[in-house]
């Protein structure tokens, strides 16, 4: 209610002004979002304001004084979204832009919001070849790597929707990045596991553009020790921060929450996952 009656008194700002701008909405306060603002101006789109999952009121009394809108697609913000959706404002809601090509794809379609996508895309595409020696190096560095991802199979269907995953596309994007990446797939739950496979595979292929690098099915977690310890993985997705049984191993460790975005957050990312991939203690003390 608080929030629908603020966004209802409007401070509606100079109607010529307001045309050309944007708010993003789903953005505000996250570090892996942190130069979407200066992304966007940097392509000739100036932000009015950046809102939720923070909340700043002034921020709100400002919101009218838009062209378009900007959601960050994520499960978790709708019910916050509902009251942003009934501005009379251009709703823009595609795939965050992370990594190169998702950030192109982001940026058309605001640009096109805004009646300006021939112009925002010549921006971009420009302010991209800034960045595509470097890009392209850390790329070839990432291919001498195999990522690997221990998933149950209702965690791999569950990446496959970014909605369901804070609005983070991993696979693609570590795929775009140029690692090699390995599945591996407990068996608890099923007894058939080329049923399991087959599963896996029909999943994985919903999201991804190549097969994986390697797809096992383990059985028991001493498999899975074993797997780890066979040094198929430069590093290891988990959710815990201190992860014992990748350490024990000599792996290293990364998570979803790595990932930023924007051009800025892109190579950040990589070459952060790259320092994990090629740091020498975690093998050496393992």
């Amino acid at each position: 209610p608080l929030l629908r009656r603020r966004l209802a008194n409007q401070d509606q700002g100079h109607e010529v002004e307001h045309l050309s701008r944007v708010n993003l909405v789903g953005f505000a306060e996250d570090e892996r979002g942190e130069d979407l603002t200066g992304l966007l101006e940097a392509v000739g789109v100036p932000v009015n304001v950046s809102v939720l999952p923070v909340l700043d009121l002034d921020d709100l009394g400002r919101a009218g004084a838009a062209a378009v809108q900007v959601l960050r697609s994520d499960e978790q913000l709708d019910d916050l979204y509902a009251p942003f959706r009934e501005l009379p404002l251009a709703t823009v809601e595609a795939e965050a832009p992370y990594g190169p090509g998702r950030t192109g794809h982001w940026l058309a379609a605001v640009g096109e919001a805004l009646g300006r996508a021939g112009e925002v895309e010549a921006r971009w595409k420009s302010m991209w070849a800034t960045h595509a020696q470097e890009w392209d190096d850390l790329r070839a560095r990432a291919a001498r790597h195999t990522l690997g991802l221990v998933l149950r199979l209702d965690q791999l269907v569950r990446l496959g929707d970014p909605r369901r995953c804070h609005a983070v596309p991993l696979i693609p994007v570590l795929e775009e990045m140029g690692f090699r990446l390995a599945l591996a797939v407990p068996s608890a739950g099923f007894h058939d596991k080329g049923r399991l496979r087959r599963r896996a595979v029909d999943s994985w292929n919903a999201q991804a553009a190549c097969a994986p690098a390697e797809l096992t099915v383990v059985r028991t977690p001493s498999e899975l020790d074993e797997l780890l310890r066979s040094g198929a993985f430069s590093a290891c997705l988990s959710d815990f921060h201190f992860d014992r049984r990748l350490s024990a191993a000599g792996v290293g460790r990364f998570s979803a929450g790595d990932l930023r975005m924007g051009p800025e957050g892109t190579l950040e990312t990589l070459r952060r996952l790259l320092r994990v991939c090629e740091a020498p203690f975690t093998r050496r003390y393992a």
